[in-house]
């Protein structure tokens, strides 16, 4: 292939690809390809892109990068994700006193909602009165996790539900993503449906018996798969993935 076009990076990501490039060895390709994914799960949070005709859409990419054995993918998956990992890690300290917390202000509100609720002394006009002035349920803090590597849509979206609302799905491996439970035959095409709509920016609507109806708007996921040209070639040739539409969203 043609030399990766480094020099039209801007600076501040030229310069993490060659640092990436540096220290682990990799192809420089292979760097970039990675800087630009770990700053689209940056990015993705905080903007949209408005396109020549005016449409709004996420700014939101996926990435697959082919390599064979020993390119070191996963020596540049660690480099480049490092701070991300460290943000996690924050999160999870934070996640988990704001858990115990949460806990805590639960059993309360429960304990006085139950109490408003069975005071025979009191009118269901004043019960209402004090249930309001309680104030609403105590909400759950959201779960710690940025970045997961083999989701199901189905656990994609119920990660949405109770946690970050933006997340990226990579993964040094990619044949965990491609050969897992999601990409299999009977599961790949409402995947495939799934992630296009993500990346088209659509809000996530779900009605099912045993959760509910659900509507998430405003949720980003981007994706970066490495993958061995064997693995990779599964699924870049899946006629399926082509016919769907998910292949053309992917940058490799």
């Amino acid at each position: 292939p043609d030399p990766f076009p480094v020099d039209t990076l801007r600076p501040l990501l030229m310069a993490a690809a060659l640092a990436a490039d540096e220290r682990t060895q990799a192809p420089l390709s292979m760097c970039c390809q990675s800087i630009l994914a770990a700053a689209t799960l940056g990015v993705q949070a905080h903007a949209d892109v408005k396109l020549p005709m005016g449409q709004m859409r996420p700014l939101v990419s996926f990435f697959m990068t082919v390599a064979g054995t020993g390119e070191r993918k996963s020596a540049c998956d660690r480099e480049v994700t490092r701070s991300v990992d460290i943000r996690e890690d924050a999160l999870r300290l934070e996640y988990d006193f704001a858990r115990e917390k949460w806990e805590n202000d639960l059993a309360v509100w429960d304990k006085e909602r139950s109490q408003i609720l069975n005071d025979k002394n009191s009118s269901k006009v004043d019960k209402s009165v004090d249930i309001d002035a309680l104030g609403p349920k105590p909400k759950e803090p959201l779960l710690p996790l940025l970045v997961c590597p083999e989701p199901t849509f189905e656990g994609l979206c119920k990660l949405f539900a109770s946690g970050q609302p933006s997340i990226g799905v990579f993964s040094a491996e990619g044949g965990q993503f491609i050969g897992g439970h999601g990409m299999s035959d009977e599961n790949k095409l409402k995947t495939a449906a799934g992630l296009s709509s993500l990346w088209d920016g659509d809000t996530i609507r779900r009605v099912r018996s045993g959760d509910g109806a659900t509507t998430l708007p405003g949720r980003r996921a981007s994706m970066h798969l490495m993958a061995q040209l064997d693995v990779a070639a599964r699924m870049l040739s899946d006629h399926v993935l082509a016919d769907q539409g998910l292949l053309s969203r992917f940058l490799v």
